[in-house]
């Protein structure tokens, strides 16, 4: 019973520990001097009056704080009107613990953004993308604490993805930094899933239903 159980704990943490390398790794091996990021980069990069310009400019919006930061406030407030304390606070904890936390990592590790002519305007560091990462936890915590629904997580995922190919197709991150972003997010996700209280009225880890 004790090796089942730990096998079961192992498989529990692998998720965590394949993105605490994933992160990792986009850390130390990525940015400016990166051979691979240049690559990948100069094989999505749309470039100045491009077609399909305007769509991904569209699609990249959906991972700043001027839809993120909404969407979550007003989720947070339906779910106290609904006497769903519990998911507010863990929502919304998430959502600003990730954004908190992306912008000390930007000041800390200081990497610059790619050399490429910007088809959106930035100001701030590169490694790890705010959209990605933002966009990843946010749309995350409204499926899962919101929608309770595994089609919800699904489409979160692939919006979030979205968002952070769009940040490679305008040229203002290196893949690195959109990868470290993603991973971070997913590790923040799961580490509030694992350690958060249960809900005892949602079947399932983190009370989501088929």
């Amino acid at each position: 019973m004790r090796g089942k159980g730990w096998v079961a704990g192992a498989g529990r943490a692998l998720p965590f520990v394949l993105s605490l390398l994933v992160w990792a790794g986009a850390l130390l091996s990525g940015g400016k001097g990166s051979d691979l990021d240049r690559e990948i980069l100069s094989a999505f990069y749309l470039g100045e009056g491009a077609d399909y310009l305007l769509p991904w400019v569209v699609v990249t919006e959906l991972g700043g704080w001027k839809a993120l930061i909404p969407l979550a406030g007003c989720a947070s407030v339906y779910l106290f009107i609904k006497c769903r304390t519990r998911d507010a606070l863990l929502l919304m904890g998430l959502v600003l613990g990730v954004r908190i936390l992306v912008e000390w990592q930007k000041i800390l590790v200081g990497r610059v953004r790619p050399d490429y002519g910007h088809l959106v305007d930035v100001t701030s560091l590169s490694f790890p993308s705010g959209h990605a990462a933002n966009a990843l936890a946010t749309y995350l915590a409204l499926a899962i604490f919101l929608l309770h629904s595994r089609i919800a997580v699904a489409a979160a995922v692939a919006l979030s993805l979205l968002i952070g190919l769009s940040r490679l197709f305008l040229g203002v991150h290196w893949p690195s930094d959109v990868l470290g972003g993603w991973a971070w997010a997913l590790m923040c996700t799961l580490a509030v899933l694992r350690f958060a209280p249960p809900d005892p009225r949602q079947p399932g880890p983190g009370g989501i239903r088929r």
